[in-house]
Formats: structure tokens, sequence, C-alpha cells
């Protein structure tokens, strides 16, 4: 039964990792990375669907569509102030509290 499974088309395509939540849809994740990573992004692509577009001040929009999940979080926290989440809200909103909540810890 297993046998037929195509695994990186059927199930991990639209995430990344292998944190996959049934509930949540694929999602367009719109992320603004600093002119200082954002060769390092297009080299080292976080995910297959991604499309990148150079801002005027050589910051990188990038779209990728995915379900949100903890790796996609830790990724996302790695670039730390080089990177901003746009979209979707409750993925930029995760991001601040987990930043908030790791600040309290340094105070």
């Amino acid at each position: 039964i297993l046998k037929n499974i195509d695994w990186e088309e059927d199930y991990f395509y639209d995430i990344i990792g292998v944190t996959r939540f049934a509930e949540i849809p694929v999602q367009e994740v719109k992320l603004l990375f600093s002119p200082e990573v954002a060769q390092y992004v297009i080299t080292k692509p976080l995910h297959p669907s991604q499309i990148n577009k150079f801002q005027e001040d050589g910051a990188l929009l990038v779209k990728i569509n995915v379900i949100p999940n903890y790796e996609l979080e830790s990724i996302i926290l790695s670039f730390g102030e080089a990177v901003e989440v746009l979209a979707p809200d409750g993925l930029r909103e995760k991001i601040k509290d987990r930043l908030l909540e790791t600040l309290k810890k340094y105070k």
C-alpha cells in the first residue's frame, strides 16, 4: 500500500521539513530579506516554490507556497534581524510572539 506513494510529491512538497498539519491549508508566505543575506537566500532556496524579487534597496522579497509549520518558523528565526515576515498575518504574529518570548530570557 505504501509502495505507490510518491512521498516527495504527495506528502512533502507543500511543507518545509516533516511536520504536517492536515487542518492548515497551503498559504503564500512572503518574506523580506535584508540585502546582506539576499544572495545566500538566492543560492540556498527555502522551498522549490520559491519566487524571488529584488527590491530597489537590494532587499529580497521571497514568496513560497507552503503549510506553515515548526520547521518554517525555525528557518525564519535563524535569520534573526535579517528577515521580516510580511504574510500571512498568523505566521507574522507567531514569529513576533516567539521573538518576544526569546527577549524575555535576555532581560
